[in-house]
């Protein structure tokens, strides 16, 4: 094969590879998801053990947030879902159901549990234990958009 056809080919994987999206694969251990202006968030999975009820049947992708700076800081930011890969909340995401913001301390470190009930703080990734009538669907990916961070003065 051709060198043109090699890097034309390596050019087209990388540009599907990215423009696509990239599959997030998370865990129960903390994954950086990404740093914005010295905040950095990171993610993994939790669920609520033991509670009874629908709660502890619930898998949640749950965030942490640390401020690496020396001031403190807001970070803002609108959460866009993807449950097997299709947006779930793209259509109304300008809702003010989904403008969450949070300020952190310099050095400070905020993070969600799957038992807490602050939405900033995780997005509903699956059910453990899936019965009839159960969406099946799990939390593939997801992204922050419109994300701002102001430095608090």
């Amino acid at each position: 094969m051709s060198k043109r056809k090699v890097l034309a080919f390596l050019l087209l994987t990388f540009i599907a590879k990215f423009s696509l999206g990239q599959q997030m694969d998370p865990s129960e251990n903390w994954q950086t998801y990404s740093t914005f202006d010295g905040i950095e968030v990171s993610f993994k999975l939790d669920n609520c053990t033991g509670v009874q009820g629908i709660n502890g049947n619930e898998v949640k992708l749950v965030l942490r947030f640390s401020n690496t700076s020396q001031s403190t800081k807001t970070i803002s930011w609108r959460p866009q879902w993807y449950r097997d890969g299709s947006c779930v909340n793209c259509q109304n995401i300008n809702s003010n159901e989904f403008d969450f913001s949070l300020e952190l301390q310099p050095g400070e470190v905020k993070e969600g549990s799957a038992c807490n009930k602050d939405k900033r703080f995780y997005m509903f990734s699956h059910w453990k234990n899936v019965v009839q009538g159960m969406d099946h669907k799990r939390l593939t990916n997801f992204e922050f958009i419109n994300t701002e961070v102001t430095e608090n003065l």
